[in-house]
């Protein structure tokens, strides 16, 4: 069905992501899946045990949660080391990372503060 409405990606379930990315594989659609879902409330070396693993199984795109209770913290120095941990992997895989603040604990006040505190502390390569 991704094939057929040409989407840009397929996000699923880590466990599945060898056979997405298989049935993908040359069509144009990517295999996505996530890392630290659905709280982010994982260590950052779980998190890159994660992300390693899904680029094994050949994830294109990474979907992470940041660390929702250090982002509510203001531990900015925290959610910006573990954001570039793991985008310092994907791009040594030649892949993307979203970071995602999308969860419904949050109100969009906190997504946006969220995202302008990692962005203006440094930009992240």
């Amino acid at each position: 069905m991704a094939i057929e409405y040409d989407v840009a990606s397929v996000c699923i379930l880590p466990y599945y992501l060898p056979r997405c990315a298989a049935l993908l594989k040359g069509s144009g659609v990517k295999a996505s899946t996530t890392v630290g879902f659905p709280h982010g409330g994982h260590t950052t070396a779980i998190k890159l045990a994660e992300a390693r693993q899904a680029l094994d199984d050949g994830a294109e795109e990474l979907d992470m949660v940041v660390n929702i209770s250090q982002v509510l913290s203001g531990n900015w120095d925290y959610v910006r080391h573990e954001i570039q941990t793991i985008v310092d992997a994907a791009h040594a895989n030649c892949q993307k990372v979203r970071s995602s603040s999308r969860t419904p604990i949050w109100g969009t006040s906190t997504r946006s503060r969220s995202a302008r505190s990692v962005v203006r502390r440094a930009p992240i390569g």
